[in-house]
């Protein structure tokens, strides 16, 4: 909840970030006529050749620091992705809820072991946008969903997939940097 001395508070926008695997040009489409304010880390490679909505501001990928302040001011975290059998997503899905925020992610095999559609995200079909505005619609009108998928989400972590020891070293450094 702390950055430099300085509380961070829930701000108005949905967080989306990263680059491997990621499926921008669905998360585009879904969000282009959408009301809300998006923000988004993304690696240059992954947006080439898109045209970002006017609702989407991207923000430059500086460090991993800035990238977990982004997700804990967020509503929530969108990892849109591509239909692969590459892992892809873990570590953005894992941020997101260790910082207790409802995460929806496209539907991939490489993240059954982190999140259970409906309890600890919301999941989607690939290249889905209509599938992927309603979830986003969801969220955001829905802070009771919101703070299950997040407190869901948070316990899994917690209690099932991260060592006593591990996790406590994990916890001290994420409450360090934000």
């Amino acid at each position: 909840r702390w950055v430099d001395g300085k509380e961070i508070h829930e701000e108005d926008f949905v967080f989306s970030g990263g680059g491997a695997q990621r499926d921008f040009n669905t998360f585009f489409t879904a969000i282009k006529d959408l009301p809300y304010k998006f923000n988004l880390m993304a690696f240059e490679y992954a947006l080439k050749s898109l045209i970002i909505p006017k609702n989407c501001n991207l923000k430059k990928v500086s460090n991993a620091v800035n990238f977990l302040k982004e997700i804990k001011k967020s509503k929530f975290v969108v990892v849109p992705l591509h239909a692969t059998s590459k892992a892809a997503g873990q570590t953005t899905v894992v941020q997101a809820m260790s910082c207790r925020k409802a995460v929806i992610v496209t539907n991939n095999r490489s993240l059954f072991d982190y999140v259970e559609n409906g309890k600890t995200c919301l999941m989607v079909d690939p290249y889905n946008p209509s599938q992927l505005k309603i979830a986003i619609n969801t969220l955001y009108k829905n802070e009771k969903k919101r703070k299950s998928l997040a407190d869901n989400g948070y316990k899994k972590i917690t209690l099932e997939l991260v060592s006593g020891k591990y996790f406590i070293n994990f916890q001290k450094v994420i409450k360090k940097i934000i």
